[in-house]
């Protein structure tokens, strides 16, 4: 039954072109500012987890998504390297983007820390709640 189409001929299934032609005109309606990423790994969760909330509590970031752990493949002082890591997303607003990611590096385990700054655009309601987070009284 699942090979045959759903409605019963070549046509194409009009239901599946109404959904995709709604979600290209909600996308197309959707206002979006602007958000900064931060991206960083770190040896472990607790690392993680410590480091983003004092960066959450000093409210440089409105956000830290701890992922699962990954395996990292890099070399360090010329040497192959394979390592279990955390990786962390981060979100912030543009102007607080350097701080955010200077305090980042001061609290990060590594001396050199991955901390990958990308520019983002998000649902206006979304980054006004990071700016609600993020604004320091």
């Amino acid at each position: 039954m699942a090979d045959q189409p759903a409605s019963g001929g070549d046509e194409p299934d009009a239901g599946a072109g109404r959904l995709e032609a709604a979600i290209a005109g909600s996308a197309a309606r959707a206002e979006l500012d602007a958000l900064v990423l931060l991206i960083s790994n770190f040896p472990d969760e607790q690392a993680a987890r410590a480091a983003c909330s004092r960066l959450l509590d000093e409210r440089l970031i409105a956000c830290a998504n701890i992922q699962a752990p990954c395996r990292s493949l890099f070399c360090w002082d010329g040497q192959p390297q394979d390592e279990s890591e955390v990786p962390v997303w981060i979100k912030t607003r543009p102007e607080l983007a350097s701080a955010a990611c200077a305090r980042l590096a001061q609290l990060h385990p590594y001396s050199v820390p991955e901390i990958l700054v990308l520019d983002a655009r998000a649902p206006i309601a979304y980054a006004a709640w990071v700016g609600a987070e993020t604004t320091q009284d």
